[in-house]
């Protein structure tokens, strides 16, 4: 039977022992949905004391809003602080992502959740061998000092589940990340899984001997911004072309979108939905008002270039 299967190679991928010995006290919100039939079995078996949340399945709640995705999450932190749990977790309704929150109820973004796993994953990896980080195009340059403390390389990917997958294909890739929920840990196996990782993270923080707040308390800072900034169909081609001209000197990355790059840990990426009207643009820059300014800077450039 697939679950009977699932979870067997899922315990089997584990260091189940050094999980089982920290003892962790959870707080998992189930959001109602179908993961409710495998993870209380296996927290179970990795002897976690678990507070549970919507766990009864419920078909109508299989899609949520955004304020109803807020409004859970901040339940989850507000839970998590007062039971002084060893950290939150909550899945998606497809069981394809996840999000942290630490012990003091602090809501953790995808990119710090992605960027604590990469620095546990690279601390517990061989490095005798070549690893790589597969990181979408529009994260920070974070992961890429991350990499760089424990010899290892970054390989950017298109800004969609699927790409994290095709990343996969290389062997020298020990680890896949949107920092928007999805991670996908090669021990297991090479699918976008929400699951696999909250273990994983257990195993990494229970055999390093460490807490996800001392994790992210060395991690270098980062400032990012992002907006969404319309313009019609027709004339999408066009601004993306005029835009390749007028950046071609500056133009690091054409993963997804184009990728300027501005100086040291300051880019702006634009990118062209490929299913609206729409111009999504990401920057990253030294401080919060300098991304800020980017964005604004390039969305005129955007709406001047459609007009």
């Amino acid at each position: 039977e697939p679950q009977r299967r699932y979870i067997g190679g899922f315990l089997g991928a584990l260091n189940g022992d050094a999980i089982r010995a920290a003892h962790f006290n959870l707080v998992v919100d189930y959001a109602n949905a179908p993961s409710m039939l495998v993870l209380p079995a296996i927290f179970n078996t990795l002897g976690c004391t678990v507070v549970a949340l919507n766990e009864r399945m419920d078909p109508t709640k299989m899609s949520v809003s955004e304020s109803e995705f807020q409004h859970g999450i901040d339940q989850l932190a507000a839970i998590t602080a007062a039971v002084k749990a060893d950290l939150g977790l909550r899945i998606d309704v497809g069981g394809e992502r996840v999000w942290f929150v630490d012990r003091h109820g602090n809501k953790l973004s995808g990119t710090v959740s992605a960027a604590a796993f990469a620095e546990l994953a690279l601390r517990a990896s061989d490095h005798s061998k070549p690893r790589t980080l597969a990181v979408m195009v529009n994260q920070p340059q974070l992961f890429d000092e991350i990499a760089l403390r424990h010899g290892a390389q970054v390989r950017r990917t298109k800004i969609e589940p699927q790409a994290l997958m095709e990343a996969m294909t290389d062997p020298d890739v020990i680890l896949a990340l949107s920092g928007a929920g999805e991670f996908i840990d090669a021990s297991f196996h090479r699918l976008v899984d929400g699951l696999f990782p909250v273990a994983k993270m257990l195993e990494f923080l229970a055999t390093q001997q460490v807490t996800l707040e001392e994790v992210i308390r060395i991690l270098p800072p980062y400032y990012v911004a992002q907006k969404r900034v319309s313009c019609p169909w027709e004339q999408k081609g066009l601004v993306m072309r005029m835009l390749n001209e007028q950046y071609k000197d500056r133009i690091s990355d054409q993963v997804d979108g184009l990728k300027i790059r501005l100086g040291d840990r300051e880019w702006v990426l634009i990118v062209p939905e490929s299913d609206e009207p729409v111009f999504s643009i990401y920057t990253e820059a030294p401080s919060p008002d300098s991304a800020d300014l980017l964005i604004e800077r390039y969305s005129r450039v955007i709406e001047g270039l459609r007009a």
